[in-house]
């Protein structure tokens, strides 16, 4: 739900434990400091298969 107010919807995993609002605000402002960190990606058709997703945009942030 918090990556949700990123303004993307965001391809990958996340796993935190006893992580909060805050600390899911200061991961995204870390993620989008620095544009090396992610891969805007624009997909026209709607329902795409997640085996057709390119692994090679999805990157490791933690």
């Amino acid at each position: 739900g918090d990556l949700y107010l990123s303004g993307y919807k965001i391809i990958g995993k996340i796993i935190c434990s006893q992580g909060g609002h805050k600390l899911t605000n200061q991961l995204l402002r870390e993620v989008f400091q620095n544009k090396d960190n992610f891969t805007i990606v624009e997909i026209k058709e709607k329902n795409i298969p997640h085996s057709l997703i390119n692994r090679k945009y999805l990157r490791s942030i933690a």
